[in-house]
């Protein structure tokens, strides 16, 4: 979700910037959904990351920045060992 929002970020100032006003609507509305969805994820993140609401906040207000921030915190930390979900091993096929 980080990376995508900093992508339709730049998707939607590339746009703007070229006076593209299809394009720029199309991408706004895109990059829209998509703030919403990161700004949902950083919610409900934020308590079991242990993280303060001000870095929350800064990370949303501060948009592409903020997101690929986020995404390096998550990337370097990982997530506390309570809230780790056990992965599936991959079972081998059995021979008849």
């Amino acid at each position: 979700m980080c990376w995508t929002e900093a992508i339709t970020y730049s998707m939607l100032f590339l746009f703007w910037i070229s006076g593209h006003a299809i394009g720029t609507a199309v991408m706004g509305s895109i990059h829209g959904l998509t703030v919403l969805g990161f700004a949902a994820m950083l919610i409900m993140i934020t308590p079991a990351m242990r993280w303060s609401w001000w870095f929350s906040a800064a990370a949303l207000l501060t948009g592409p920045i903020g997101a690929i921030v986020v995404y390096e915190r998550l990337r370097r930390h990982g997530v506390p060992e309570e809230y780790r979900i056990a992965t599936r091993t991959r079972r081998e096929p059995t021979r008849a």
